[in-house]
């Protein structure tokens, strides 16, 4: 697999990825964590809005994370959150927010604009061993 952004870039994540769905108005954004996410291992889901997320998690496929841009949905992200909760027990939800922003009390945060590591915290997920715009560590944990 080639990608644009770390030059060359081969990982062997065996038969299936972990699934995020990203939830942000933004899509470029959206698209600067999919790459982070990438290169972490997992696949990730956009949805531009509440509504839409729901719908996948509805629908499927199975998501082990939603992460929610605490300003971007047509919905309240605390409603956004329980529903999902309810649709996914198992699911990790974390909120996106710059530095200083509106989030719920006590809300699981990822302060923006989110890094690789930040990411890999989040999701138990080690960070890529690079070597010569590589990664040279391509196992992953499920």
């Amino acid at each position: 697999m080639t990608h644009e952004a770390f030059g060359s870039i081969v990982i062997d994540m065996g038969d299936a990825k972990r699934r995020v769905l990203v939830v942000d108005g933004d899509p470029l954004r959206r698209l600067e964590i999919d790459r982070r996410l990438e290169v972490l291992g997992w696949e990730s889901y956009p949805a531009g809005n509440g509504s839409e997320a729901l719908r996948m998690l509805e629908r499927g496929p199975r998501f082990e994370a939603m992460f929610i841009d605490a300003r971007a949905t047509d919905v309240n992200v605390c409603e956004l959150a329980r529903a999902a909760a309810v649709r996914a027990p198992h699911l990790l939800i974390r909120f996106m927010a710059q530095t200083g922003a509106r989030v719920p009390p006590l809300a699981p945060l990822l302060s923006m604009p989110v890094s690789v590591e930040a990411l890999a915290r989040t999701l138990g997920t080690p960070l890529p061993a690079w070597q010569g715009g590589q990664i040279v560590r391509s196992r992953y944990p499920r």
